[in-house]
């Protein structure tokens, strides 16, 4: 059985919270289903962002939940339910304002190719300047500068999962621009 990492976007207003995840229509069965901030359904590329949203967050329980993210979980409010509740202020201060890459180096143009069509999973082999300088200009002919992100590290979900809840906000905004939210969290749950 695959474990499942599910997040969910709450604002505070006036001391309450709100889950300002949308709603979707399922044709399939004729009923709304709320849309997740950000699914995983894969330990492995997942694992590193969930120990990391772990560190800046806290445990949380079902009744500090919003009133339609307790709904929405109802089922499985008498489980071992996994909450983790992380305020969006500390996701967005692990990831740079400018967003620069996690990673950078000089790498073969071949596997910068292979990378970008998604061929190759991940950069394995970046070389230093210092070790480019030792190359003849034949040999440097082959390389480039190239920045990139960890496929399956936690730095490009936190950017993903970042997006999506401004996303989300400039919704919240788009529809209810004159109430100010007071906080942002997101809420994660985990079924394993």
């Amino acid at each position: 059985m695959s474990t499942v990492y599910e997040l969910y976007t709450e604002v505070r207003i006036n001391e309450k919270w709100y889950c300002i995840n949308s709603f979707i229509k399922n044709y399939e069965n004729d009923a709304y289903e709320m849309v997740k901030t950000y699914c995983n359904c894969s330990r492995t590329y997942f694992e590193k962002a969930y120990y990391e949203l772990c560190h800046i967050g806290r445990k949380g329980e079902y009744q500090q939940l919003s009133e339609g993210l307790q709904k929405e979980l109802e089922e499985f409010k008498d489980d071992d339910l996994h909450i983790t509740i992380v305020p969006y202020s500390k996701l967005k201060s692990c990831i740079p304002k400018d967003n620069i890459k996690e990673f950078h180096g000089y790498v073969s143009k071949d596997d910068i190719a292979q990378y970008e069509l998604g061929e190759l999973d991940d950069i394995y082999e970046p070389i230093d300047i210092e070790e480019i300088n030792k190359m003849t200009p034949e040999e440097k002919q082959l390389y480039q500068y190239y920045e990139w992100n960890d496929t399956t590290g936690w730095y490009q979900k936190f950017i993903t999962i970042r997006d999506r809840v401004k996303m989300q906000l400039s919704d919240w905004d788009d529809i209810n621009g004159w109430k100010d939210y007071e906080d942002v969290r997101l809420v994660m749950f985990i079924d394993c």
